[in-house]
């Protein structure tokens, strides 16, 4: 890919992440999002892809995640990230 290209796909990206988005709600001031309660635990998982039964992705994964935190999953691809959705 030549720098010309690079630039022109570039600019297309930042037209597209300088668009506005517009969500309107019907009745924005009775909006209350629904609160959640409980937790997601995983609990020593292991596991790899059907296709590369050689290749382990989890060995004994753990997490636990409570109701209302915000969390990161950071990972190269392939590391299992959709997988723990």
């Amino acid at each position: 890919m030549d720098a010309r290209s690079m630039a022109t796909d570039l600019a297309r990206v930042f037209k597209i992440l300088d668009e506005d988005t517009n969500i309107e709600l019907e009745n924005q001031d009775d909006y209350m999002p629904e609160k959640k309660t409980g937790h997601v635990e995983l609990s020593n998982v292991h596991f790899s892809y059907p296709s590369r039964p050689d290749v382990l992705i989890f060995k004994g994964f753990s997490i636990n995640i409570e109701a209302g935190k915000l969390i990161a999953l950071v990972g190269k691809s392939g590391s299992g990230k959709s997988t723990i959705i």
